[in-house]
């Protein structure tokens, strides 16, 4: 009867889902949620289910939970017949990286634990973990903005947003016809002119070099601290309405870099936090000309420029080329815990000399 219990059970244990994502920034907690389903009536008082974690930078540990040093991670499940349980793997993020879910296996005991079978997953549910970078204080972004829009009001206008208002003034001439507020001239006997919302239009292109000048070392040392600035920045930009575009000089599967093409909002930001998550010091990269080259090509709308990372004197000179050409280039500079922007030029960083 053993034997066929563990069978006829074998065959219709299933995970429902296709897949299943946490993201997290340094230090926050989540749940990673496994589906099990048992369609059948027969029950199962004696399962194990293992996970096989991958994260070979450690950016997650579980809580309260024992996994040795392969990321396997195992718990006790039963299911009931004709019951889908959802089993939650309690995780804490450590620091930024990807930590991926990359084998299921479902281990049942027959009822006297004479006998077993162990399944192995093959179907498309997926595992994910995305913790983020740490927000680090970037100096400069309010002023540079401010500055910004002063110095050129051709590419940054400022427009008015009539779904809303602020209130209403006296009536000048001049004034649009469809701006006079009937409601409010009516109450005050006199001509009102609606006042609204001004918003600002602003456009980024944000550049990452995470190569290092020392050949004995393929990123760059502070690491870390610069893309912890890069996300900082980016959340800086979507609070105030900034679009931006992003290019990370890593090689990615569509092409020798990284590039988020130009968006805004909060989902903006999510895509690009991601990519941030996904940086790894074992990837290959693309030398920053090559991808500066591509930017300038494909960029002609922007005279915005923010630069993060190595800054090499073959950077330096392309840019001193786009400055000529009408374009506002700064560079963030990370050695110290708070980025500072800086106008680029001068001296090099010691992490950027070859």
């Amino acid at each position: 009867m053993n034997h066929y219990y563990l069978k006829y059970i074998s065959r219709y244990i299933i995970i429902p889902e296709d897949k299943t994502t946490v993201r997290m920034f340094p230090g926050d907690e989540g749940t990673l949620k496994i589906p099990i389903e048992n369609p059948t009536k027969l029950p199962i008082p004696n399962g194990e289910l293992t996970l096989f974690f991958y994260g070979p930078d450690e950016a997650m540990a579980m809580i309260d939970q024992q996994t040795n040093k392969q990321g396997i991670y195992t718990s006790n499940v039963a299911v009931l017949g004709q019951q889908k349980v959802m089993h939650h793997t309690r995780v804490k993020a450590l620091k930024r990286g990807i930590v991926q879910l990359r084998t299921i296996e479902y281990t049942i005991y027959d009822f006297i634990n004479s006998g077993k079978v162990r399944l192995g997953y093959r179907g498309r549910f997926r595992g994910e973990l995305i913790v983020y970078p740490s927000l680090v204080l970037v100096q400069g972004l309010q002023q540079i903005m401010q500055r910004n829009q002063g110095e050129r009001p051709k590419n940054h206008s400022v427009h008015e947003d009539v779904m809303m208002a602020m209130g209403t003034r006296d009536y000048s001439p001049g004034d649009p016809f469809n701006r006079i507020d009937w409601k409010a001239t009516a109450r005050t006997n006199s001509l009102q002119t609606k006042i609204f919302e001004t918003t600002t239009i602003l456009k980024w292109c944000v550049i990452v070099n995470i190569q290092s000048a020392d050949v004995k070392r393929q990123t760059i040392n502070n690491l870390e601290q610069v893309l912890s600035h890069v996300a900082y920045t980016l959340q800086f930009a979507t609070k105030h309405q900034v679009s931006y575009e992003l290019f990370i000089n890593m090689r990615g599967p569509r092409g020798p870099f990284i590039h988020l093409p130009i968006g805004s909002g909060k989902d903006h930001l999510l895509k690009a936090l991601e990519l941030l998550a996904r940086v790894s010091k074992s990837t290959v990269l693309t030398n920053s000309s090559e991808m500066l080259q591509f930017v300038r090509v494909n960029s002609n709308e922007h005279t915005f420029f923010l630069h993060f990372g190595a800054l090499n004197r073959e950077d330096q000179l392309v840019y001193k080329q786009w400055e000529l050409d009408g374009a506002t280039i700064y560079r963030v500079y990370s050695n110290a815990e708070a980025g500072q922007v800086l106008s680029v030029g001068g001296e090099l960083d010691e992490a950027d000399r070859p």
